[in-house]
């Protein structure tokens, strides 16, 4: 093959999101940090497949609609910075394939070697023997052996050939992969996109790729309606979410105006989020009439996704839907404030604590934490502030933060590197948005920055990291980032906190416990505290199922 359209190029990248979707769970797996919180692959599977669905909404048979489509799907579902560098990578190759009705084996190439600088500029600090060298190294060798003869087939060839051999160098170029055994995740998950696409140049699976929903980072179980019954007040409403697709037909295409739609759904419902794609409507909103808000976007064209659910059900029994994050809101919205605080959080639970702590309103991270770019969007336009404090609250979702705070312009994000929840709650606890200036603000939050936390996991495997041998099966504690203590017992780990925070002099001591902390760990904890400071106030919360087992932070 020398060629490909806008079909082909479909193909490919409905076959590379199928092949990272079938190896997800073993690129989750290469995560270096010894915590099981592995989802490099599932970001990059969410991150494509989100650039699928855009394609598949897309329709036509320009190459260069499918590119824009590709770019703009992926950019609104990145998740995670593996998910952020892939986005990027994507946007940078649908660039330079724009261009072309279609696009022969050189052109591709160059698409490719596009990618991959685009890939880089949005890395502040990159760091070979990562994603970054794994497509960066494949694109110059295989666009090396390019020739006047050179066929898609032998280009692929050529550059899966390299990035295999460059991601098994990739512990000999980053110290912490070779301590811990293993590849860089990022560039396996990119190999196996790249994997899928060539084998849909080949015809191989091509009849066979048919994504389905994405992997949920949960158990799955059954539908209950237990929160809802015939004693029931519904008091939520319906969260409706639709994309319309302006039709000739009903002269919508015309006559559609968003700000008007705006305006309308505002007036039936709360929540709302709406922009317009080209001929394409996409909102979302909270509303008890949905049949209004269904009757009034029938009028300009027809929907080719809905969704409809019942928030009181949802509020009852504490739901949270993976596969549709939607930012909620911790407070009544009002008119636009000077100042809010919104949160990453990973369950209700933590996030009444944020609340309570001064969060203005939540976004909804699930167990892993890793919200993408499009939730954070949501999040900053409910806040409808002229200052923003964003709490990441994990230090993978910085990089998506940044890239979400340039694209928002009706206000100024200010995003807080906060790598765990311990530390985001330390730095919410010092806030006074209503007496304090944003300066003055900013200037307390370093000092939360510097508070002593504490986040406690159990090791997934044995593992180095910096230096520190983890076993198998050891609690360990984390700050800010860095192993600070390991051992079997907990409560011997927690000591080591307190004895090296100070805990004589200090006066407050915050404790998160997760569902799988015993009551006697917990019992032992604060016994332990109180005999080592006569002036500690604890203020314990309960934090529902987290990832981490206990966060705490001291003052």
């Amino acid at each position: 093959m020398n060629v490909i359209d806008a079909t082909m190029f479909r193909a490919m990248i409905r076959s590379g999101a199928m092949d990272i979707q079938r190896h997800s769970d073993e690129v989750n797996m290469l995560n270096v940090f010894p915590v099981p919180d592995g989802d490099t692959g599932l970001n990059m599977f969410s991150t494509i497949h989100g650039g699928v669905e855009a394609l598949e909404r897309c329709g036509g048979d320009s190459l260069g609609e499918s590119c824009k489509a590709l770019s703009r799907g992926m950019l609104l579902a990145a998740r995670g910075n593996s998910g952020v560098i892939l986005s990027q990578f994507f946007a940078g190759l649908a660039d330079v394939l724009s261009q072309y009705e279609q696009a022969n084996v050189l052109q591709f190439a160059q698409a490719f070697e596009a990618g991959v600088k685009r890939a880089y500029e949005v890395v502040i600090k990159p760091v070979e023997g990562t994603i970054l060298t794994v497509m960066r190294e494949g694109s110059e060798y295989a666009l090396s052996r390019i020739d006047s003869s050179t066929s898609f087939e032998e280009y692929f060839t050529s550059l899966l050939e390299k990035m295999r051999s460059s991601l098994m160098n990739t512990p000999e170029l980053l110290p912490i992969l070779k301590d811990a055994g293993v590849i860089d995740s990022g560039g396996a998950g990119l190999l196996y996109i790249v994997e899928g696409m060539g084998q849909a140049l080949g015809g191989k699976i091509i009849e066979d790729v048919t994504l389905g929903i994405a992997p949920s980072r949960t158990t799955n179980e059954p539908n209950s309606f237990d929160g809802f019954d015939e004693n029931s007040v519904f008091v939520y409403g319906y969260c409706t979410e639709f994309i319309l697709q302006l039709t000739n037909e009903k002269g919508g295409v015309k006559a559609f105006n968003l700000d008007t739609c705006i305006e309308y759904l505002s007036s039936i419902g709360d929540s709302l989020v709406a922009f317009q794609d080209g001929t394409l409507v996409k909102v979302h909103v909270h509303t008890k009439t949905p049949d209004q808000a269904i009757k009034y976007a029938l009028q300009f064209g027809e929907f080719v996704h809905f969704k409809m659910e019942n928030m009181t059900l949802q509020h009852n029994q504490t739901i949270t839907d993976i596969s549709h994050r939607i930012s909620v809101m911790a407070k009544p919205e009002v008119g636009k404030r000077e100042s809010a605080i919104v949160a990453v959080v990973p369950n209700g639970s933590v996030g009444d604590v944020f609340t309570t702590y001064g969060a203005d309103f939540l976004i909804d991270g699930g167990k892993m934490m890793n919200p993408g770019t499009d939730d954070f969007l949501k999040a900053f336009k409910r806040a409808n502030a002229n200052n923003i404090f964003l709490f990441p609250n994990n230090k993978n979702e910085i990089m998506v933060a940044n890239m979400a705070a340039e694209m928002y312009d009706e206000g100024q994000v200010h995003i807080i590197p906060t790598a765990d929840i311990a530390q985001g709650l330390s730095c919410c606890s010092v806030m006074d948005l209503a007496d304090l200036s944003v300066e003055d603000n900013l200037s307390r939050i370093e000092g939360g920055l510097s508070t002593h936390t504490f986040s406690l996991f159990l090791a997934a495997r044995d593992s180095v990291i910096g230096g520190t041998k983890v076993r198998k099966g050891e609690y360990i504690w984390a700050e800010k980032d860095s192993i600070r203590g390991h051992d079997v017992s907990p409560l011997k780990v927690f000591e080591r906190f307190l004895d090296e925070s100070d805990a004589e002099n200090a006066s407050l001591l915050v404790i998160l416990y997760s569902d799988k902390v015993p009551a006697e760990l917990k019992t032992s904890i604060e016994e332990l505290t109180l005999s080592k400071s006569d002036f500690m106030e604890i203020q314990p919360f309960d934090s529902g199922d987290c990832l981490y087992e206990i966060y705490a932070f001291i003052e």
